[in-house]
């Protein structure tokens, strides 16, 4: 199977597939009268338009002749010659995941760059929330234009892409600043108050982002109150920073194993070392969500800096399909990931100190932004008391003298009394304080938490 130019002896095939999905792909979206007769009248439109005197712009299918699985029609935009415009894109739903969709429109994506344009634009119906995740993750995003054609009596919105390199050129994070041209010529002193005042942008950058955030940590929190996952997923540094949150969460707030986690692009092997080419793949998002069996209860945080990354854009739609809650976290402003995740958190950093240089400002900002989600949550989850970390997992030595150091503060006792409250309760930090500040036993202790959800503060509440 391979794409090749359709021919006449195609259309037939290619209206199958164009019939099945307005029969299985539409209902829900556009009126039922409107399906049936735009799908039988597949074979005649298919066939007028692959023949040659009505052949205006390319047509592309997917297979071999006579098993057809995917078509696209495309080319210069009627209204418009500078512009690309993709006429219509159909794919055989039996055949869904296998990228076919995907193949297609890059192939298009492709003609428009060789044939010198730089913009294209396409009409989806609004309430395909699907098809329109699609083209996100493929980088096509909402310009504002609606319609309702007559023959479909259906909420249109038009998507538009750029070619990376005119997409590139926009993003504040790519953007080269002339007045450091000059800079491997500094010396190491003023390269470090350089690097000083671009980060101390950094902070006030995440605070202008305060709303969303809050937005943010609150869909986490409900998600992981009822049992959900937390699930970071990103490319190059975006997703090495998501795992070392995940990871961080373990022993500093004794999550369950798998409850916090993150996904890079490339797979684990890729924290190491880069691997080319992964975060271009629109589909990998999705595989590795599926993977883990994302559910409904589960929130995604996709994070990157430029807010384009395909892997990340595929798998933010997936979340949404899913039904889980969606995160984006990007360094610019107006992104498709912006558009694509229910919870938006943009923070705008500017250009780098090296111009696309992501791992800096951006990484920063991100590493902040990933901070405040986590911690935040398991804040209001009761994973602290006050500032102290009563869910530490005490694993070495200097987390022992620690965990100790906690029971004595929130039990208010000496250093022998809260090792001896700690041995019995097995190095459980809030069963020791339990049973210290109420005079009970390690059981009645763990009773007490099980009924408050482990909730110190209510666990205490209720011995009063």
């Amino acid at each position: 199977m391979s794409l090749r130019a359709a021919t006449l002896q195609d259309a037939p095939a290619i209206a199958r597939v164009f019939e099945a999905c307005w029969r299985e792909a539409y209902p829900g979206v556009v009126p039922q009268p409107v399906i049936e007769k735009v799908a039988g009248d597949g074979l005649p439109l298919w066939t007028r338009l692959l023949q040659p005197e009505g052949g205006h712009w390319p047509v592309v299918v997917w297979g071999q002749p006579g098993e057809v699985s995917g078509v696209i029609r495309f080319g210069r935009d009627p209204d418009q010659p500078e512009t690309g415009h993709v006429f219509s894109l159909y794919v055989d739903p039996s055949t869904s995941g296998r990228g076919i969709g995907a193949a297609l429109i890059r192939h298009a994506q492709d003609w428009f760059v060789e044939n010198g344009l730089s913009r294209a634009t396409l009409w989806v119906f609004e309430a395909n929330a699907r098809a329109r995740g699609f083209y996100a993750a493929q980088r096509w995003r909402p310009d504002g234009q609606t319609r309702i054609e007559p023959e479909f009596e259906t909420p249109e919105v038009r998507l538009s892409w750029r070619a990376i390199e005119t997409e590139l050129e926009s993003l504040e994070t790519e953007r080269s600043r002339p007045e450091l041209s000059e800079l491997d010529t500094l010396a190491v002193p003023e390269l470090v108050r350089l690097m000083n005042e671009e980060d101390a942008g950094v902070a006030v950058a995440v605070g202008a982002a305060a709303a969303q955030i809050s937005a943010a940590v609150t869909a986490v929190t409900e998600r992981l109150a009822a049992g959900g996952r937390l699930i970071y997923i990103g490319a190059g540094t975006a997703g090495r920073l998501g795992i070392l949150d995940a990871t961080e969460c373990i022993p500093t707030f004794n999550t369950k194993p798998g409850q916090v986690l993150g996904l890079i692009a490339g797979g684990g092997g890729a924290m190491a070392e880069a691997v080319e080419g992964a975060e271009d793949d629109a589909s990998g998002g999705e595989r590795d969500l599926r993977a883990i069996g994302l559910s409904p209860q589960d929130v995604v945080v996709g994070i990157s800096a430029s807010g384009r990354t395909p892997y990340v854009l595929g798998a933010v739609e997936y979340a949404n399909q899913v039904g889980a809650a969606s995160v984006g976290v990007a360094c610019n402003l107006g992104t498709l990931l912006g558009v694509s995740a229910q919870h938006p958190i943009e923070v705008a950093v500017g250009p780098e100190m090296i111009a696309g240089s992501t791992r800096l400002k951006s990484g920063t900002a991100q590493k902040l932004v990933l901070n405040m989600i986590s911690t935040i949550a398991m804040v209001r989850l009761g994973k602290t008391y006050g500032n102290l970390m009563i869910d530490v997992r005490a694993t070495n030595e200097k987390l022992r003298a620690r965990a100790q150091r906690i029971v004595q503060k929130a039990a208010g006792t000496d250093q022998v009394q809260a090792r001896r409250a700690l041995d019995a309760a097995g190095g459980e930090v809030k069963t020791a304080i339990v049973m210290l500040r109420t005079g009970t036993g390690a059981a009645d202790a763990r009773d007490r938490l099980e009924r408050s959800g482990g909730n110190l503060r209510r666990a205490l509440s209720e011995s009063r």
